[in-house]
């Protein structure tokens, strides 16, 4: 009776046994590299796995630092020698005021000069604008130009120009193109 007990549980341990490699087998099935033919690619076998990891990260980095993200444009001479220009047109129509007598101080007399200005202000503010990543350099285009055509309405306005106030504008135009200069100069430093 002894004997026939004992039995009875050895049975059962080894069925015990059994099932537990078959979960085993269930939760970790191996892989064939013969199968998979990555064994066969390369030279060395057993090391496959290495060279996929070496492979993989040689291409992450290389991917890496090939890719780049550009959050300016790049600089535009073009803009750059209208800016100029217009700065310079600027400069010269309140060195005209500024030398013009009281009684030529008439809006009459400097219409065509405010035109000509405002159409170069404005294709620098719509180039500014046009450019990907140039909002600073549009902001500022677009000040000076809502500056130039605030002061023109204030002339045309009053049929006069206030000669105290002809050098302050002069003076905050040009830092305003300084500024937008400046914006444009940053977009070189990489």
């Amino acid at each position: 009776m002894y004997n026939d007990s004992y039995q009875g549980f050895d049975q059962s341990t080894k069925d015990f046994e059994v099932e537990t490699n078959k979960v085993k087998e269930i939760r970790s099935p191996k892989v064939n590299l013969h199968f998979l033919g990555i064994s066969s690619f390369f030279p060395f076998g057993r090391f496959a796995y290495s060279y996929l990891l070496i492979f993989f990260v040689v291409v992450g980095i290389l991917s890496f630092t090939s890719c780049r993200v550009r959050l300016i444009p790049n600089r535009d001479e073009a803009v750059i020698s209208q800016a100029l220009q217009v700065a310079k047109s600027i400069d010269l129509f309140y060195l005209n005021l500024i030398d013009a007598d009281s009684s030529e101080l008439a809006y009459a007399n400097f219409s065509d000069s405010y035109q000509s200005i405002e159409l170069e202000l404005r294709s620098l503010w719509l180039q500014s604008e046009a450019k990907p990543l140039n909002s600073e350099a549009a902001r500022i285009s677009r000040i000076i130009l809502d500056l130039w055509v605030k002061y023109k309405e204030q002339h045309q306005k009053n049929n006069t120009y206030n000669l105290h106030l002809a050098p302050i504008h002069r003076d905050r135009f040009h830092e305003l193109f300084v500024a937008f200069l400046n914006a444009e100069k940053a977009k070189t430093i990489q």
